[in-house]
């Protein structure tokens, strides 16, 4: 009969953090659906960074080009036409 009433006493007072646990997880539920969102708003700025990334590149591109042509119309000018072409169609 001891044992019985020992029993009931440790499941009465399991019960409160018992309680308390279901109480947490509720709570840590709650912040997880608050979090979705900003999730999905990371994401979707996650996408427009690469979508940007992937408008600038041909921007890039033509930025060389025009760098390489002005540094070969730079050479022509100082080194003048005759010199510089044997260097440049090699």
């Amino acid at each position: 009969m001891a044992l019985l009433v020992d029993a009931i006493a440790l499941l009465v007072d399991t019960m409160p953090l018992l309680v308390d646990t279901i109480a947490l997880l509720v709570d840590a539920m709650a912040l997880l659906v608050d979090a979705m969102p900003l999730l999905v708003d990371a994401m979707a700025l996650f996408v427009d960074a690469i979508a940007l990334f992937v408008d600038t590149m041909p921007l890039l591109v033509d930025a060389i080009a025009l760098l390489v042509d002005i540094i070969i119309s730079l050479a022509t000018f100082f080194y003048g036409d005759s010199s510089f072409r044997n260097v440049r169609h090699r």
